[in-house]
């Protein structure tokens, strides 16, 4: 069977060595899926917001670095772009699971919020990820991200 190794752009090439599982598409669509279920609650989350989240995700420290950035403000939170998480993105743009809105922001179809929900009811995977974002919810706020980037970029 042949099978298209450009689509949308986005180019499949076999690696020699493993690709980290956080550096994977199928994990970042995962979990931005999960991010909009949880963190955004239908609102639309801007790309900004993804890249912080996904910044703070991987280990406990960080992710508390950015619990307590949201209750006090006072602390440094970083913010580094990931051209992954914008593949991603496109990828699930294409695949009908998020929309774009007149804002920029994306929000959750009906497509992914059932994929979503069938990955959050299981109870075997993702559990790291889902313990944070319940935790999270949706206390960083757009308000919050704009004060993030205005003041990164004002230096």
């Amino acid at each position: 069977m042949d099978i298209n190794p450009n689509i949308l752009g986005i180019r499949f090439l076999q690696k020699k060595e493993a690709v980290p599982y956080h550096n994977r598409l199928t994990y970042k669509t995962t979990i931005l899926l999960l991010i909009l279920l949880k963190c955004c609650r239908g609102k639309g989350c801007s790309i900004s917001k993804f890249q912080i989240i996904m910044n703070h995700l991987h280990s406990t420290k960080s992710q508390e670095e950015l619990i307590e950035f949201i209750r006090t403000e006072q602390t440094f939170i970083y913010l580094r772009y990931d051209s992954t998480v914008i593949k991603a993105l496109e990828y699930m743009k294409y695949d009908g699971l998020i929309e774009t809105q007149r804002n920029g922001s994306f929000r959750i179809t009906d497509k992914g919020k059932k994929i979503a929900e069938n990955i959050w009811r299981d109870k075997e995977i993702f559990l790291f990820e889902k313990k944070f974002f319940t935790e999270l919810g949706g206390s960083l706020t757009e308000k919050l991200v704009k004060n993030i980037t205005s003041n990164l970029f004002s230096v």
